[in-house]
């Protein structure tokens, strides 16, 4: 029901894409390659269990550390019973064989459907999560998880839906986005290190226009990149 794609194996700028499914399936998810796609969905099966259906799901760094969690809404089809239907809110996080559950919001059970990602609530460099509900309010979830690490978001001037921004020193999250339903995503590119990264951050920019521009922000801050 949700695709959510990001460079979340390690570090890599290898993408590894999250597919939420329908009841009766197991969630899929896929590691990129070169022109191709590999199946790795055993590895989040062993985590999320047995079989329920998945909406929308995004790839997020809640700990500022440049590590991914993956962040998946759950609620049965179709919804006969507010209450009965409701499903959890999965948080997976990377350890050195796969994915673990996280326990958060493990009694917070939803009719959920689209996942948003974003650092609405004070620019504190933490990432919130919004999710969308049947017969329900919409969840604005504010991240308090303490942060182990240093951030940087990128607000590229003018708005450019297709400028490259890199970021060298830092592992940058720029590629995840989440796609359930009704979901949004702020237009800003946001990277994260490890607090032991003391490496100055070199920003490139590139937009549709052909223009480059250099730049070397500061860390822990919201930047905006002009063209």
């Amino acid at each position: 029901m949700g695709i959510a794609s990001a460079p979340a194996d390690g570090g890599s700028q290898t993408p590894t894409s999250s597919v939420s499914n329908s009841r009766r399936q197991t969630n899929a998810a896929y590691r990129g390659g070169i022109g191709s796609f590999s199946y790795i969905g055993s590895t989040f099966t062993r985590a999320l269990g047995g079989t329920f259906t998945g909406w929308g799901d995004s790839w997020v760094d809640l700990k500022n550390s440049g590590d991914l969690e993956l962040v998946l809404a759950s609620g049965a089809i179709p919804v006969t019973n507010l209450a009965k239907n409701a499903g959890p809110i999965h948080v997976l996080t990377p350890v050195d064989d796969g994915y673990v559950p996280v326990s958060v919001l493990q009694e917070l059970r939803t009719n959920g459907r689209g996942v948003a990602a974003a650092d609405y609530e004070r620019n504190d460099g933490r990432v919130d999560v919004a999710v969308n509900t049947i017969g329900g309010k919409l969840l604005l979830l504010h991240n308090t998880t303490p942060a182990t690490g240093n951030w940087l978001t990128v607000d590229v001037r003018p708005f450019s839906p297709v400028a490259v921004v890199t970021a060298i020193g830092q592992h940058g999250d720029a590629g995840a986005r989440g796609d359930g339903r009704s979901s949004y995503y702020p237009p800003r590119i946001r990277a994260c290190t490890s607090a032991s990264d003391r490496q100055a951050v070199r920003l490139t920019v590139r937009w549709p226009t052909a223009t480059v521009k250099r730049f070397t922000p500061p860390t822990n801050a919201i930047f905006v990149a002009k063209r």
